[in-house]
Protein backbone atom coordinates (compact mmCIF):
# COMPACT_ATOMS: atom_id res chain seq x y z
CA UNK A 1 0.00 0.00 0.00
CA UNK A 2 1.37 3.30 -1.14
CA UNK A 3 1.91 5.59 1.57
CA UNK A 4 -0.57 8.50 0.61
CA UNK A 5 -3.52 5.85 0.33
CA UNK A 6 -1.83 4.69 3.89
CA UNK A 7 -2.52 7.30 5.54
CA UNK A 8 -5.88 8.14 4.01
CA UNK A 9 -6.74 4.79 4.81
CA UNK A 10 -5.74 5.63 8.60
CA UNK A 11 -7.42 9.06 8.32
CA UNK A 12 -10.80 7.78 7.64
CA UNK A 13 -10.21 4.95 9.77
CA UNK A 14 -9.76 7.89 13.09
CA UNK A 15 -12.50 10.10 11.36
CA UNK A 16 -15.27 7.45 11.83
CA UNK A 17 -13.95 6.66 15.42
CA UNK A 18 -14.11 10.49 15.74
CA UNK A 19 -17.46 10.93 14.14
CA UNK A 20 -18.89 8.02 16.63
CA UNK A 21 -16.93 9.43 19.69
CA UNK A 22 -18.08 12.53 18.58
CA UNK A 23 -21.94 11.26 18.85
CA UNK A 24 -21.31 9.56 21.91
CA UNK A 25 -20.14 13.30 23.89
CA UNK A 26 -22.73 15.15 21.44
CA UNK A 27 -25.65 13.25 23.12
CA UNK A 28 -23.88 12.96 26.72
CA UNK A 29 -23.24 16.72 27.23
CA UNK A 30 -26.95 17.12 26.40
CA UNK A 31 -28.07 14.82 28.78
CA UNK A 32 -25.15 15.42 31.53
CA UNK A 33 -26.38 19.25 30.97
CA UNK A 34 -30.24 18.65 31.45
CA UNK A 35 -30.07 16.17 34.60
CA UNK A 36 -26.97 18.32 36.87
CA UNK A 37 -28.70 21.82 35.55
CA UNK A 38 -26.11 24.91 35.45
CA UNK A 39 -24.76 24.80 38.92
CA UNK A 40 -24.06 21.06 39.35
CA UNK A 41 -22.64 21.32 35.35
CA UNK A 42 -20.52 24.11 36.41
CA UNK A 43 -18.76 21.75 38.93
CA UNK A 44 -18.20 19.04 36.93
CA UNK A 45 -16.42 21.45 34.22
CA UNK A 46 -14.70 22.50 36.92
CA UNK A 47 -13.46 19.11 37.53
CA UNK A 48 -12.51 18.75 33.88
CA UNK A 49 -10.32 21.99 34.44
CA UNK A 50 -8.42 20.31 36.70
CA UNK A 51 -8.09 16.73 35.27
CA UNK A 52 -6.63 19.22 32.12
CA UNK A 53 -3.27 19.47 34.25
CA UNK A 54 -2.61 15.25 33.51
CA UNK A 55 -1.34 16.77 29.94
CA UNK A 56 0.38 19.38 31.81
CA UNK A 57 2.44 17.30 34.03
CA UNK A 58 3.12 15.01 30.87
CA UNK A 59 5.81 17.26 30.33
CA UNK A 60 6.45 15.97 26.64
CA UNK A 61 6.94 12.63 27.12
CA UNK A 62 3.81 11.24 25.25
CA UNK A 63 5.04 13.73 21.89
CA UNK A 64 8.90 12.10 22.55
CA UNK A 65 7.14 8.62 22.95
CA UNK A 66 5.05 8.76 19.67
CA UNK A 67 8.07 10.27 18.00
CA UNK A 68 10.73 8.06 18.81
CA UNK A 69 8.15 4.70 18.84
CA UNK A 70 7.15 5.85 15.38
CA UNK A 71 11.03 6.36 14.40
CA UNK A 72 12.30 2.80 15.37
CA UNK A 73 9.27 1.10 14.73
CA UNK A 74 9.70 2.04 10.95
CA UNK A 75 13.30 0.55 10.76
CA UNK A 76 12.09 -2.50 12.78
CA UNK A 77 14.16 -1.94 15.46
CA UNK A 78 12.01 -3.41 17.75
CA UNK A 79 14.13 -3.71 21.16
CA UNK A 80 15.41 0.19 20.91
CA UNK A 81 11.11 0.87 20.89
CA UNK A 82 10.62 -1.43 24.03
CA UNK A 83 13.50 0.15 25.28
CA UNK A 84 12.29 3.92 25.11
CA UNK A 85 8.45 3.06 25.81
CA UNK A 86 9.49 1.14 29.69
CA UNK A 87 11.57 3.97 30.13
CA UNK A 88 9.36 6.90 29.26
CA UNK A 89 6.34 5.21 31.20
CA UNK A 90 8.72 4.57 34.43
CA UNK A 91 9.10 8.40 33.93
CA UNK A 92 5.49 9.25 33.27
CA UNK A 93 4.27 7.16 36.30
CA UNK A 94 6.44 8.53 38.66
CA UNK A 95 5.90 12.11 37.87
CA UNK A 96 1.85 11.24 37.75
CA UNK A 97 1.92 9.58 40.86
CA UNK A 98 3.43 12.14 42.48
CA UNK A 99 1.29 15.14 40.85
CA UNK A 100 -1.52 13.21 41.65
CA UNK A 101 -1.19 12.47 45.21
CA UNK A 102 -0.16 16.32 45.66
CA UNK A 103 -3.69 16.96 44.60
CA UNK A 104 -5.38 14.72 46.88
CA UNK A 105 -3.50 15.76 49.93
CA UNK A 106 -3.54 19.69 49.17
CA UNK A 107 -7.11 19.99 47.95
CA UNK A 108 -8.77 22.20 49.94
CA UNK A 109 -5.90 24.44 49.60
CA UNK A 110 -6.14 24.16 45.79
CA UNK A 111 -9.68 25.29 46.31
CA UNK A 112 -9.67 28.24 48.76
CA UNK A 113 -6.34 29.28 47.96
CA UNK A 114 -6.07 29.29 43.95
CA UNK A 115 -9.89 29.38 42.97
CA UNK A 116 -10.87 30.82 45.78
CA UNK A 117 -14.41 28.53 46.28
CA UNK A 118 -13.92 26.25 49.45
CA UNK A 119 -16.77 24.84 48.55
CA UNK A 120 -15.70 22.86 46.06
CA UNK A 121 -12.69 21.08 47.82
CA UNK A 122 -14.11 17.60 47.38
CA UNK A 123 -14.52 17.87 43.36
CA UNK A 124 -10.69 18.69 44.00
CA UNK A 125 -10.25 15.52 45.68
CA UNK A 126 -11.98 13.45 43.55
CA UNK A 127 -10.42 15.35 40.30
CA UNK A 128 -6.93 13.55 42.11
CA UNK A 129 -7.89 10.34 41.35
CA UNK A 130 -9.42 10.98 38.37
CA UNK A 131 -6.09 13.08 37.03
CA UNK A 132 -3.49 9.57 38.23
CA UNK A 133 -5.98 7.11 36.26
CA UNK A 134 -6.69 9.25 33.13
CA UNK A 135 -2.79 9.79 32.64
CA UNK A 136 -2.03 6.33 32.58
CA UNK A 137 -4.36 5.93 30.55
CA UNK A 138 -3.84 8.20 27.78
CA UNK A 139 0.19 6.81 28.08
CA UNK A 140 -1.19 3.44 26.58
CA UNK A 141 -3.25 5.55 23.93
CA UNK A 142 -0.20 7.28 22.71
CA UNK A 143 1.92 3.97 22.39
CA UNK A 144 -0.80 3.04 20.12
CA UNK A 145 -0.53 5.47 17.77
CA UNK A 146 3.23 5.60 17.93
CA UNK A 147 3.11 2.20 16.42
CA UNK A 148 0.95 3.26 14.00
CA UNK A 149 -2.01 0.74 15.36
CA UNK A 150 -4.53 3.62 14.93
CA UNK A 151 -7.26 0.84 14.84
CA UNK A 152 -7.11 -0.19 18.51
CA UNK A 153 -6.57 3.83 19.63
CA UNK A 154 -9.59 4.56 17.79
CA UNK A 155 -11.21 1.74 19.74
CA UNK A 156 -9.99 2.22 23.17
CA UNK A 157 -11.33 6.34 22.85
CA UNK A 158 -14.67 4.76 21.35
CA UNK A 159 -14.76 2.81 24.91
CA UNK A 160 -14.05 5.91 27.01
CA UNK A 161 -17.25 7.62 25.86
CA UNK A 162 -19.14 4.67 26.20
CA UNK A 163 -18.36 4.09 29.39
CA UNK A 164 -17.93 7.75 30.56
CA UNK A 165 -21.78 7.87 29.02
CA UNK A 166 -22.92 4.35 30.93
CA UNK A 167 -21.33 5.16 34.58
CA UNK A 168 -21.61 9.08 34.75
CA UNK A 169 -25.19 8.96 33.82
CA UNK A 170 -26.29 5.61 35.54
CA UNK A 171 -24.82 6.99 38.74
CA UNK A 172 -26.49 10.46 38.53
CA UNK A 173 -30.03 8.69 37.93
CA UNK A 174 -29.53 6.78 40.81
CA UNK A 175 -29.22 9.60 43.01
CA UNK A 176 -25.72 10.15 43.50
CA UNK A 177 -25.37 13.58 41.81
CA UNK A 178 -22.15 15.41 41.31
CA UNK A 179 -20.52 12.10 43.76
CA UNK A 180 -21.32 10.17 41.10
CA UNK A 181 -21.03 11.80 38.12
CA UNK A 182 -17.45 11.54 39.14
CA UNK A 183 -17.13 8.28 40.81
CA UNK A 184 -18.27 7.49 36.92
CA UNK A 185 -15.14 8.45 35.52
CA UNK A 186 -13.05 7.08 38.12
CA UNK A 187 -14.76 3.44 37.08
CA UNK A 188 -14.35 4.00 33.34
CA UNK A 189 -10.35 4.45 33.85
CA UNK A 190 -9.87 1.79 36.05
CA UNK A 191 -11.78 -0.81 33.56
CA UNK A 192 -10.17 0.90 30.78
CA UNK A 193 -5.72 0.67 32.04
CA UNK A 194 -6.35 -3.49 32.41
CA UNK A 195 -7.35 -3.99 28.81
CA UNK A 196 -5.09 -1.48 27.28
CA UNK A 197 -2.08 -3.81 28.96
CA UNK A 198 -3.98 -6.76 27.55
CA UNK A 199 -4.03 -5.14 23.97
CA UNK A 200 -0.63 -4.59 24.12
CA UNK A 201 0.42 -7.67 24.90
CA UNK A 202 -1.98 -9.37 22.50
CA UNK A 203 -0.96 -7.29 20.02
CA UNK A 204 2.66 -6.39 20.34
CA UNK A 205 4.25 -8.75 22.49
CA UNK A 206 7.66 -7.32 21.94
CA UNK A 207 6.81 -4.67 23.72
CA UNK A 208 6.74 -7.50 26.95
CA UNK A 209 9.32 -10.02 25.41
CA UNK A 210 12.19 -8.44 23.15
CA UNK A 211 15.38 -7.65 25.53
CA UNK A 212 16.01 -4.09 26.05
CA UNK A 213 19.30 -2.36 24.63
CA UNK A 214 21.49 0.68 25.63
CA UNK A 215 19.52 4.10 24.03
CA UNK A 216 20.83 7.55 23.67
CA UNK A 217 19.44 8.92 26.29
CA UNK A 218 21.11 12.52 25.92
CA UNK A 219 19.05 12.77 22.71
CA UNK A 220 15.79 11.13 23.65
CA UNK A 221 16.26 13.64 26.79
CA UNK A 222 17.39 16.52 24.97
CA UNK A 223 14.19 16.08 22.36
CA UNK A 224 12.04 15.54 25.45
CA UNK A 225 13.36 18.70 27.49
CA UNK A 226 12.29 21.18 24.08
CA UNK A 227 9.13 18.91 23.42
CA UNK A 228 7.80 19.32 27.21
CA UNK A 229 8.51 22.66 27.19
CA UNK A 230 6.12 23.29 24.53
CA UNK A 231 3.92 20.96 25.62
CA UNK A 232 3.83 22.59 29.22
CA UNK A 233 3.17 25.74 27.66
CA UNK A 234 0.88 24.60 25.16
CA UNK A 235 -0.96 23.43 27.76
CA UNK A 236 -1.17 26.33 30.37
CA UNK A 237 -2.19 28.11 27.20
CA UNK A 238 -5.15 26.07 26.71
CA UNK A 239 -6.23 25.94 30.29
CA UNK A 240 -5.49 29.95 30.99
CA UNK A 241 -9.58 30.61 30.23
CA UNK A 242 -10.98 28.03 32.18
CA UNK A 243 -8.59 28.39 35.23
CA UNK A 244 -9.36 32.14 35.27
CA UNK A 245 -12.88 31.45 34.67
CA UNK A 246 -12.60 29.14 37.76
CA UNK A 247 -10.81 31.83 39.52
CA UNK A 248 -12.71 35.36 38.89
CA UNK A 249 -16.11 33.82 37.74
CA UNK A 250 -19.26 31.70 39.34
CA UNK A 251 -19.56 28.10 39.07
CA UNK A 252 -22.35 28.68 36.05
CA UNK A 253 -19.77 30.60 34.25
CA UNK A 254 -17.65 27.50 34.18
CA UNK A 255 -19.85 25.15 32.68
CA UNK A 256 -21.50 28.29 30.12
CA UNK A 257 -17.82 28.32 28.77
CA UNK A 258 -17.37 24.48 28.66
CA UNK A 259 -20.48 24.08 26.35
CA UNK A 260 -18.58 26.51 24.23
CA UNK A 261 -15.31 24.71 24.10
CA UNK A 262 -17.36 21.51 23.93
CA UNK A 263 -18.56 22.05 20.24
CA UNK A 264 -15.64 24.06 19.12
CA UNK A 265 -13.57 20.52 19.76
CA UNK A 266 -16.04 18.61 18.95
CA UNK A 267 -15.29 19.83 14.83
CA UNK A 268 -12.18 20.39 15.35
CA UNK A 269 -11.68 16.63 16.26
CA UNK A 270 -14.02 15.84 13.26
CA UNK A 271 -11.33 16.44 10.19
CA UNK A 272 -10.31 13.60 8.50
CA UNK A 273 -6.34 14.55 7.93
CA UNK A 274 -5.12 14.77 11.74
CA UNK A 275 -1.95 15.25 13.55
CA UNK A 276 -3.42 12.03 15.19
CA UNK A 277 -2.41 10.22 12.11
CA UNK A 278 0.15 12.33 10.24
CA UNK A 279 2.46 12.97 13.11
CA UNK A 280 4.21 9.27 13.50
CA UNK A 281 4.24 9.46 9.41
CA UNK A 282 6.02 12.97 9.98
CA UNK A 283 8.61 11.58 12.50
CA UNK A 284 9.56 8.76 9.93
CA UNK A 285 9.66 11.32 6.85
CA UNK A 286 12.81 10.48 5.19
CA UNK A 287 13.53 14.41 3.97
CA UNK A 288 12.66 17.77 4.16
CA UNK A 289 11.48 17.82 0.94
CA UNK A 290 9.05 15.00 1.42
CA UNK A 291 8.14 16.33 5.15
CA UNK A 292 7.09 19.47 3.29
CA UNK A 293 5.12 17.82 0.66
CA UNK A 294 3.28 15.80 3.13
CA UNK A 295 2.40 18.51 5.25
CA UNK A 296 1.27 21.36 3.16
CA UNK A 297 -0.62 18.75 0.87
CA UNK A 298 -2.52 18.05 4.34
CA UNK A 299 -3.04 21.64 5.29
CA UNK A 300 -5.32 22.37 1.92
CA UNK A 301 -7.34 19.85 2.98
CA UNK A 302 -7.85 20.88 6.34
CA UNK A 303 -8.11 24.37 5.27
CA UNK A 304 -11.00 22.75 3.42
CA UNK A 305 -13.26 21.62 5.90
CA UNK A 306 -12.37 23.86 9.61
CA UNK A 307 -12.96 26.94 7.45
CA UNK A 308 -16.59 25.76 6.73
CA UNK A 309 -17.65 24.32 9.82
CA UNK A 310 -16.33 26.73 12.36
CA UNK A 311 -17.97 29.56 10.38
CA UNK A 312 -21.35 27.92 9.88
CA UNK A 313 -21.01 26.34 13.46
CA UNK A 314 -20.81 30.26 14.51
CA UNK A 315 -23.15 31.30 12.39
CA UNK A 316 -25.91 28.78 14.20
CA UNK A 317 -24.52 29.28 17.80
CA UNK A 318 -28.01 30.91 19.15
CA UNK A 319 -30.40 28.14 17.90
CA UNK A 320 -27.93 25.12 18.53
CA UNK A 321 -28.00 26.54 22.28
CA UNK A 322 -31.45 27.48 22.26
CA UNK A 323 -32.54 23.83 20.90
CA UNK A 324 -29.77 21.63 22.57
CA UNK A 325 -29.46 23.24 26.31
CA UNK A 326 -32.74 25.31 26.38
CA UNK A 327 -32.99 29.16 27.70
CA UNK A 328 -31.56 28.18 30.62
CA UNK A 329 -27.87 27.94 28.95
CA UNK A 330 -28.52 31.00 27.00
CA UNK A 331 -25.12 32.69 28.33
CA UNK A 332 -23.62 30.85 26.22
CA UNK A 333 -24.75 31.88 23.26
CA UNK A 334 -22.09 34.76 22.41
CA UNK A 335 -19.50 32.46 24.06
CA UNK A 336 -20.10 29.74 21.32
CA UNK A 337 -20.44 32.50 18.63
CA UNK A 338 -16.47 33.38 19.29
CA UNK A 339 -14.92 30.06 20.55
CA UNK A 340 -16.15 28.40 17.27
CA UNK A 341 -13.79 29.99 14.84
CA UNK A 342 -11.12 29.27 17.52
CA UNK A 343 -10.81 26.05 15.95
CA UNK A 344 -9.78 27.23 12.56
CA UNK A 345 -6.14 28.88 13.77
CA UNK A 346 -6.31 25.56 16.40
CA UNK A 347 -6.29 22.91 14.02
CA UNK A 348 -3.72 24.86 11.60
CA UNK A 349 -1.64 25.47 14.77
CA UNK A 350 -1.62 22.03 16.42
CA UNK A 351 -0.79 20.59 12.45
CA UNK A 352 2.30 23.26 12.53
CA UNK A 353 3.76 21.78 16.19
CA UNK A 354 3.88 18.67 14.65
CA UNK A 355 5.98 19.94 11.24
CA UNK A 356 8.50 21.34 13.64
CA UNK A 357 9.08 18.60 15.70
CA UNK A 358 9.22 16.24 12.98
CA UNK A 359 11.86 18.28 11.70
CA UNK A 360 13.63 18.20 14.92
CA UNK A 361 13.09 21.87 15.89
CA UNK A 362 10.62 21.24 19.46
CA UNK A 363 12.49 24.19 20.17
CA UNK A 364 10.61 25.97 17.70
CA UNK A 365 7.50 25.07 19.05
CA UNK A 366 8.44 25.80 22.47
CA UNK A 367 9.86 29.38 21.96
CA UNK A 368 6.79 30.65 20.06
CA UNK A 369 4.23 28.90 22.10
CA UNK A 370 6.12 30.82 25.51
CA UNK A 371 5.89 33.91 23.46
CA UNK A 372 2.14 33.55 22.97
CA UNK A 373 1.62 32.49 26.29
CA UNK A 374 2.65 35.70 28.02
CA UNK A 375 0.45 37.51 25.86
CA UNK A 376 -2.54 35.44 26.17
CA UNK A 377 -2.22 35.40 29.89
CA UNK A 378 -2.26 39.04 29.75
CA UNK A 379 -4.91 39.13 26.92
CA UNK A 380 -7.36 37.00 29.29
CA UNK A 381 -7.03 39.05 32.47
CA UNK A 382 -7.61 41.76 31.57
CA UNK A 383 -10.40 40.17 28.93
CA UNK A 384 -11.70 38.29 31.56
CA UNK A 385 -12.14 41.35 34.07
CA UNK A 386 -14.01 43.32 31.47
CA UNK A 387 -16.25 41.23 29.67
CA UNK A 388 -16.41 37.57 31.25
CA UNK A 389 -16.56 34.05 29.96
CA UNK A 390 -17.46 36.45 26.33
CA UNK A 391 -14.37 38.32 27.14
CA UNK A 392 -12.66 35.02 27.66
CA UNK A 393 -13.45 33.82 24.29
CA UNK A 394 -12.43 36.69 22.34
CA UNK A 395 -8.86 36.24 23.94
CA UNK A 396 -8.74 32.75 23.20
CA UNK A 397 -9.13 33.60 19.48
CA UNK A 398 -6.98 36.13 19.26
CA UNK A 399 -4.07 34.33 21.06
CA UNK A 400 -4.48 30.95 18.82
CA UNK A 401 -3.98 33.31 15.64
CA UNK A 402 -1.02 35.14 16.68
CA UNK A 403 0.11 31.33 17.59
CA UNK A 404 -0.79 30.06 13.80
CA UNK A 405 0.80 33.41 11.96
CA UNK A 406 3.85 32.85 13.71
CA UNK A 407 4.26 29.37 13.42
CA UNK A 408 3.49 29.85 9.29
CA UNK A 409 5.68 32.55 9.12
CA UNK A 410 8.57 30.10 10.60
CA UNK A 411 8.08 27.58 8.22
CA UNK A 412 7.56 29.97 4.88
CA UNK A 413 10.68 32.28 5.51
CA UNK A 414 13.02 30.84 7.65
CA UNK A 415 12.44 27.24 7.08
CA UNK A 416 11.88 27.95 3.42
CA UNK A 417 8.84 26.46 2.88
CA UNK A 418 6.45 26.60 -0.23
CA UNK A 419 3.12 28.40 1.06
CA UNK A 420 0.39 28.89 -1.30
CA UNK A 421 -2.35 31.72 0.36
CA UNK A 422 -4.71 30.69 -1.34
CA UNK A 423 -4.88 27.70 0.63
CA UNK A 424 -6.26 29.64 3.29
CA UNK A 425 -7.26 32.80 1.64
CA UNK A 426 -9.95 30.68 -0.53
CA UNK A 427 -11.85 28.38 2.37
CA UNK A 428 -11.70 31.81 4.08
CA UNK A 429 -13.49 33.70 1.22
CA UNK A 430 -16.47 31.18 0.53
CA UNK A 431 -17.38 30.47 4.47
CA UNK A 432 -17.57 34.54 4.90
CA UNK A 433 -20.26 34.07 2.25
CA UNK A 434 -22.12 31.33 3.77
CA UNK A 435 -21.64 32.57 7.09
CA UNK A 436 -24.07 35.67 6.14
CA UNK A 437 -26.03 33.46 4.33
CA UNK A 438 -26.64 31.52 7.50
CA UNK A 439 -27.30 33.93 9.44
CA UNK A 440 -30.43 35.20 7.40
CA UNK A 441 -32.28 31.69 8.36
CA UNK A 442 -34.89 31.92 10.77
CA UNK A 443 -34.71 28.66 12.67
CA UNK A 444 -37.30 26.95 15.14
CA UNK A 445 -36.10 23.49 15.39
CA UNK A 446 -33.67 20.61 14.78
CA UNK A 447 -35.14 20.13 11.44
CA UNK A 448 -34.24 23.66 10.33
CA UNK A 449 -30.67 23.54 11.67
CA UNK A 450 -29.56 20.77 9.82
CA UNK A 451 -32.03 21.42 6.57
CA UNK A 452 -30.32 25.18 6.02
CA UNK A 453 -27.16 23.51 7.53
CA UNK A 454 -26.93 20.89 4.74
CA UNK A 455 -27.82 23.77 2.03
CA UNK A 456 -24.95 26.03 3.27
CA UNK A 457 -22.25 23.20 2.71
CA UNK A 458 -24.05 22.45 -0.54
CA UNK A 459 -23.67 26.44 -0.86
CA UNK A 460 -20.03 26.46 0.01
CA UNK A 461 -19.18 24.02 -2.58
CA UNK A 462 -20.24 25.61 -5.01
CA UNK A 463 -18.69 29.00 -4.09
CA UNK A 464 -14.85 27.23 -3.92
CA UNK A 465 -15.85 25.91 -7.37
CA UNK A 466 -16.46 29.25 -8.49
CA UNK A 467 -13.49 30.68 -7.17
CA UNK A 468 -11.23 27.47 -8.20
CA UNK A 469 -10.55 26.61 -4.15
CA UNK A 470 -11.64 23.04 -5.29
CA UNK A 471 -11.59 21.16 -8.30
CA UNK A 472 -13.27 17.93 -9.77
CA UNK A 473 -9.85 15.60 -9.13
CA UNK A 474 -10.09 16.70 -5.43
CA UNK A 475 -13.78 15.22 -5.85
CA UNK A 476 -12.41 12.20 -7.71
CA UNK A 477 -9.40 11.41 -6.37
CA UNK A 478 -11.34 11.85 -2.68
CA UNK A 479 -13.72 9.59 -4.11
CA UNK A 480 -12.07 7.06 -5.38
CA UNK A 481 -9.69 6.39 -2.56
CA UNK A 482 -12.11 6.22 0.03
CA UNK A 483 -14.44 3.58 -2.08
CA UNK A 484 -10.56 1.61 -2.72
CA UNK A 485 -9.61 1.68 1.42
CA UNK A 486 -13.80 0.55 2.07
CA UNK A 487 -13.75 -1.64 -0.23
CA UNK A 488 -10.43 -3.35 0.57
CA UNK A 489 -11.96 -2.93 4.80
CA UNK A 490 -14.36 -5.28 3.31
Amino acid sequence: MGLRREIMKFNIMITSGKVVVMLIGFFFSILLTRLLQPYYFGLFSFCLVIVGFSAFIDFGLSSTLIRFVAYYSAKRKYREVKTITWLIFKYKFIITLLSGLLVLIFSQQIATFIFNKPEVGTIVFFSGFILILQSIFLFFNSLFSGLKDFKTATIMLILEKIFIFIFVISLIVLGLNIIGALSGLILTYLLLIPVSIFILYRKHKFIIKEPSIEINKKSLFSFSFWVGMGVMATIVFGLTDQIMISMFMSIEDIGFYRIGLTWMMMIASFLPITIDVLYPYFSGASGITQLNKMFFDSLRYISMIIFPLAFLLSAFSEPIITIFYTGTFSPAIPVLRILALVAIPLIIATNLKGYFIAMDKPDIRAKVTLFVLFINILLMYTFIRLWGIVGAAMGLLISYSLEFLIFLLIAIFIKGAIFKYSTIFKPFLASIVIYFIARLFIINNLFDLILYGIICLALYIVVMFAIRGVDSQDISYIKREIFLILHKLK
